[in-house]
């Protein structure tokens, strides 16, 4: 337990390490010249001679004695005694008389007091000025665009379970995967031609389940790839699908009822991520568009419910890729409908 102390104290130091080993000449001749004769003798360090140990100082001197590093301390305590061949320890030593150290203890009692350092004595000032942001302690390291997007009520629904999904009804939001699923991974040419063939694909492909692949058949989302934004697509530069983003929220243009936001997180590391459903890349700038699969809400409804999402999203686009966005569109599956997003 002493030698675990020992080696705790020894390796805190994180530059230098100053060890006063205090020791007398009847010390030298019966402790420590002894020492290291015996090891030069036994060719080492006699473990019954370390549990015999009186103080720490007695194993500090049994590992430095003989070192390669230390011969200016043999010299000094008079010990004719070779090293022990072992690699050097980075270790300076300086023997100190009784007669230096008090000189030297008196020097310091009668030295001219030295006036601190003027430009240390600011720089400790202006060190000891700072004070911690408080507003990190409450706020949200990391947001989804949902979660920042509050009053629209995007909180993700826990999936059933499967046992009780069998023979079950599929809830909105499992329609709403089904759906998202089929446009992430459909070939939109093959789609745009044969539907079913293609939900049948991508079920054949473990894309889709049997139930996620009915549910695409019933959600009317052939009608798609009729649409004018069908189009729109079909002459793109490039799409993406289930574009993935984090960016600082600092770092977006937040108004409007998202302004109080970016003033809170003004100058912080927070972040909001996001999974942009389709993006379109044209000559002119970037499409974004998100799928709805709600039921029982009509275009205003949802032009209401979804605005502060899409304007997240925008911005997030426009960051990113360093182009400005030049429209945004709901596509709301039940009402087989384009809708443009005006922000």
């Amino acid at each position: 337990e002493e030698m675990r102390l020992l080696y705790v104290a020894l390796t805190r130091a994180r530059e230098y390490l100053i060890l006063p080993l205090p020791y007398t000449d009847s010390r030298c001749a019966d402790v420590i010249a002894p020492e290291a004769y015996l090891q030069a003798s036994a060719g080492g360090i006699s473990p019954a001679r370390v549990g015999r140990a009186g103080c720490f100082a007695d194993w500090l001197f049994m590992s430095l004695i003989r070192n390669t590093s230390c011969e200016q301390m043999r010299r000094d305590l008079g010990i004719e005694c070779g090293a022990d061949g072992l690699p050097p320890l980075p270790v300076a030593v300086q023997t100190v008389s009784p007669e230096a150290a008090e000189e030297a203890a008196q020097a310091l009692l009668t030295a001219e007091p030295v006036l601190p350092d003027a430009e240390l004595t600011a720089h400790m000032a202006q060190q000891c000025a700072w004070e911690y942001d408080s507003r990190l302690a409450v706020l949200t390291a990391k947001y989804g665009v949902s979660e920042l997007a509050k009053k629209e009520d995007f909180d993700a629904p826990l999936q059933n379970p499967q046992f009780r999904s069998k023979g079950s009804k599929m809830t909105g939001s499992e329609r709403g995967t089904a759906v998202h699923t089929f446009m992430q991974y459909a070939d939109f040419s093959a789609a745009a031609e044969n539907v079913q063939a293609e939900i049948d694909r991508l079920h054949a492909a473990g894309r889709l389940s049997a139930r996620q692949a009915a549910a695409v058949a019933e959600s009317r989302i052939a009608d798609f790839f009729t649409s004018e934004l069908y189009q729109r697509i079909r002459g793109a530069v490039c799409i993406r699908r289930e574009e993935k983003f984090m960016v600082r929220i600092c770092d977006l243009k937040l108004e409007g009822p998202l302004k109080h936001i970016g003033q809170d997180y003004s100058g912080t590391d927070g972040m909001v991520t996001g999974i942009m459903d389709l993006v379109i890349e044209e000559e002119t700038g970037i499409v974004l568009v998100d799928y709805k699969t709600d039921t029982g809400k009509n275009e205003a409804a949802l032009l209401e419910a979804y605005p502060e999402q899409i304007r997240l999203y925008a911005e997030a686009l426009s960051l990113l890729k360093k182009k400005p966005v030049c429209g945004c569109w709901l596509y709301a599956v039940a009402l087989r409908k384009s809708i443009p997003v005006h922000l």
